[in-house]
């Protein structure tokens, strides 16, 4: 039987496996839950890897007792030594016709220590905001009624000490995550303090990229797209939201950090998974280089010019 190989692009809300031939053709792909195991446990996170992996092997018609010939998985904790002992060990004690090998490594971090503006961010921003001008610690920026409301309507609570419990005892960060939908559905008509929530994390989404602007090789800025910018997750679905504080942060950081070099960017959406970067790392791991034309996996969504 042709090899297989596997990859895993885990996350704190939902998971995606995709199987590939040893010429590089993707031939199955599965959706998961969570496979953070900061948040689930390791012994659900192996079990949900095992899953998700063996739905694409009966999708790809193969025999789920057949092994991978490997998998690369990016997920939390993956570059953290201890972790990844366990994960390896209760990954192949448990799951022996899983894969014949194994690669574990991450990507970014992206937990609520580094305050990275996603769909959690803008939520606890929205309910920071609204405790703090309750609380007369801060006036916020425009007027709380609408989030306010939407946050006890999302909550189901009649004030905002109902909040606490979700806060505390009863945290989950999946679905306080959730109610970034309601201040999208908000900025959207037209809250002024939804937008204003929207423009600050496109401008801490800018300043991202500015960050590790010193660090970026030379030869990324002078391509015709300009810089390409890598943009996961769902919360750039509300590009037009987070435009304008993104812009500002990349116009006032470019002044500062690269502004000879950086003349423009590309804004672009990856087509298939980053699954698929996992699969050709495990690859590789074993000796194996799938061949891939990574220039067909992402499409340009939007483009800026520096004046």
């Amino acid at each position: 039987m042709a090899a297989l190989y596997g990859g895993v692009e885990g996350g704190g809300t939902r998971s995606k496996v995709l199987l590939l031939s040893e010429d590089g053709q993707i031939l199955a792909e599965a959706d998961g839950l969570s496979t953070n195991h900061w948040l689930i446990g390791t012994d659900k996170c192996v079990e949900r890897i095992n899953e998700m992996v063996n739905r694409a092997k009966r999708k790809a018609g193969v025999d789920p007792l057949v092994p991978l010939r490997s998998l690369g998985l990016s997920l939390s904790g993956g570059d953290q030594e201890d972790a990844v002992r366990m994960l390896m060990e209760e990954l192949r004690d448990r799951f022996p016709y899983l894969s014949e090998s194994y690669l574990i490594t991450t990507d970014a971090a992206g937990s609520i220590a580094t305050a990275t503006p996603d769909a959690y961010w803008i939520a606890h921003q929205a309910v920071k905001i609204v405790f703090d001008s309750i609380d007369n610690l801060e006036a916020a920026p425009h007027d709380i009624g609408y989030v306010k409301q939407a946050m006890f309507n999302y909550f189901q609570v009649p004030d905002r000490l109902g909040i606490l419990t979700h806060l505390y005892r009863d945290f989950d960060k999946c679905r306080f995550a959730g109610f970034c939908r309601k201040i999208a559905e908000g900025a959207q008509q037209g809250d002024p303090l939804s937008r204003y929530i929207f423009r600050k994390a496109g401008e801490m989404l800018g300043r991202h990229v500015v960050a590790v602007l010193p660090e970026i090789d030379p030869v990324l800025f002078k391509g015709e797209i300009g810089l390409p910018i890598l943009c996961v997750g769902s919360v750039w679905k509300s590009w037009e939201l987070l435009k304008e504080g993104f812009l500002l942060a990349l116009t006032q950081g470019r002044e500062i950090q690269a502004q000879n070099s950086f003349s423009g960017f590309t804004l672009m959406k990856l087509r298939h998974s980053s699954a698929l970067g996992g699969a050709s790392l495990g690859a590789r791991h074993i000796g194996h280089l799938l061949p891939m034309d990574y220039s067909l996996n992402a499409i340009a969504f939007y483009s800026y010019t520096f004046s």
